[in-house]
């Protein structure tokens, strides 16, 4: 038995490429005890993650949420940081101020967590030889008093936007739709600590069902038939897209999908972009705007 644990950082590549999701050896169960004996390693390590980028952003990440726990007065998690890491200019000052940029949101909202999890695996059927599971988690979530407005944020240090960060955020809101009726309004924000750019959309709650049914939920089942399909049909499945130069999974094993003259996008048009060290007031009174 094998099995697939697909998150919103995933989604969009999915989304391009039905046919690119790795799956890991073992069931769910057998994974799930590898996280709680070993977290650090839980994820799987690949040519993609194992990077000096990526392990700085996940520092970073950490980091910072640990300055929002211990502002609230909650317990720090220390997986991928260490106390000498505080003493890292480049990562402390990165990580200050997306902590005082969630600490802020929360002031405008009644409630805030960090890395909250939505479970929509109903979304997709196991096959045979895969337990699937579908699990999209957003950096941060802040909700208002009557519940009926959602910030969700998520953070990046890349430098490009070859992975659609905007798109994983939308995938967020769906997850938290499903478990929260009375949501009406949606602020999705991609925090870049290395650029210093903040890009948000705002969305009701119909725009992210009709992403949720429209693309989401026909990508899985894209997904599903991927799988389930001979081996040497694989590549029927796969698309050249933004993932392919520097994060495709299969490029390792000959995936041939970069060749394809098509290019397959799912770009979605931000309304708001700005520098979150030199906002201007029209950024600034854009920015209130957004809150309805």
């Amino acid at each position: 038995m094998n099995h697939a644990i697909i998150g919103a950082n995933v989604m969009d590549r999915l989304v391009k490429c039905p046919g690119s999701l790795k799956c890991g050896s073992g069931t769910l169960k057998q994974k799930d005890e590898q996280r709680k004996n070993n977290p650090k390693n839980y994820y799987t390590k690949n040519r993609i993650e194992c990077n000096r980028p990526t392990e700085l952003g996940m520092k970073i990440d950490e980091m910072s949420k640990n300055l929002v726990r211990t502002h609230f007065g909650a317990k720090e998690k220390m997986v991928y940081t260490s106390d000498f890491d505080y003493a890292d200019l480049e990562i402390y000052t990165q990580a200050k101020e997306y902590a005082d940029h969630m600490i802020n949101i929360r002031k405008k909202m009644a409630k805030c967590v960090l890395d909250p999890g939505y479970d929509v695996s109903k979304y997709i059927q196991n096959i045979d030889d895969v337990e699937f599971r579908v699990s999209f988690n957003p950096d941060y979530m802040a909700v208002s008093e009557s519940g009926k407005i959602v910030y969700l944020s998520d953070l990046t240090t890349g430098v490009s936007d070859s992975r659609n960060k905007m798109f994983q955020v939308i995938c967020c809101a769906v997850g938290y739709m499903e478990y929260h009726n009375e949501c009406e309004r949606f602020i999705c924000e991609v925090f870049n600590s290395k650029t210093k750019e903040v890009r948000i959309c705002k969305f009701d709650k119909e725009e992210i069902e009709a992403y949720r049914d429209d693309i989401i939920i026909p990508t899985l089942e894209k997904v599903r038939e991927a799988l389930s399909s001979p081996k040497q049909e694989i590549e029927n499945y796969r698309n050249r897209n933004s993932w392919c130069s520097g994060f495709c999974i299969f490029k390792d094993e000959g995936c041939c999908a970069c060749k394809n003259a098509d290019r397959v996008e799912n770009d979605i048009a931000i309304q708001l972009s700005f520098d979150y060290k030199h906002m201007s007031q029209k950024d600034l009174d854009n920015y209130l705007d957004l809150w309805w």
